[in-house]
């Protein structure tokens, strides 16, 4: 691992640039935006259209291989635009991970098109201060919306390629529980953390399921098996992600 050294040029911008290697073969670059915040006091309303196509997103935390990009697209328009997520690797994914204002009772709601219904999937977390994946939704593999509640995967409905559905998910870390509504209507209630948490702050987006492993239980030094074919990469899988609301959620009048 290594930073910006002499004599390698003068990065633009105020930025922390580091660069790595993964197992001495993959190179990764992060750009780290200075001065680092690890929260913010004002609630998320982003719609990306002030960010041109393709540029830099600001106050969002993302992770880019090769085959898994994340960027701002033209898309319903070239004036109303879209965090745009896709996926080819067979063995990796795209995220992207936004702060909100630290709350007990949070609301999230944000618009999602999937742009296929029989492979891809994205999960939608909302996740505690320590990285606790208390609220879990994802758009599946198979068409459906499913949700954990507790250790147990169930599904909520169906969506549709090629149209935006709208999101709110409203979660109480009072309770351990939170409601999910698809297009205004209820179609999970009191539903499970799947892990407790006793604050809520971060909206994940991810075009995949979580990694676990390795851990530290692992024997680093054992012999492992080669991934199969990890040069094919898998059908392109695309969701796009509009009008993202995050934050306390809204005390009743």
């Amino acid at each position: 691992m290594r930073g910006i050294a002499e004599g390698n040029g003068r990065p633009p911008g105020n930025d922390l640039w580091v660069t790595y290697s993964s197992n001495k073969e993959d190179i990764w670059v992060s750009r780290v935006p200075l001065p680092l915040r690890d929260t913010v006091d004002t609630p998320v309303a982003d719609t990306f259209d002030e960010v041109p196509p393709g540029g830099r997103l600001p106050d969002w935390t993302t992770y880019r291989p090769r085959w898994a990009d994340v960027r701002v697209a033209a898309l319903p328009s070239s004036r109303n635009h879209s965090l745009r997520l896709e996926d080819r690797d067979p063995y990796d994914h795209a995220s992207a991970v936004r702060l909100f204002p630290p709350a007990r009772e949070a609301e999230v709601r944000l618009a999602v098109l999937a742009g296929q219904e029989r492979h891809g999937r994205l999960e939608i977390e909302v996740l505690g201060r320590a990285g606790e994946r208390a609220v879990q939704v994802a758009f599946e593999e198979n068409g459906t919306i499913g949700v954990t509640s507790g250790d147990t995967r169930t599904a909520a409905g169906a969506y549709t390629a090629g149209r935006w559905h709208r999101i709110t998910i409203r979660a109480s870390t009072t309770s351990s529980r939170f409601d999910l509504l698809v297009d205004d209507r209820i179609v999970a209630r009191d539903v499970r953390f799947a892990v407790e948490a006793p604050i809520l702050e971060r909206l994940s987006l991810r075009t995949g399921r979580h990694r676990t492993a390795p851990t530290r239980d692992d024997d680093r030094y054992a012999v492992q098996a080669d991934l199969p074919h990890p040069d094919d990469p898998d059908p392109l899988a695309v969701f796009h992600v509009d009008d993202v609301r995050a934050g306390p959620l809204p005390t009743p009048r």
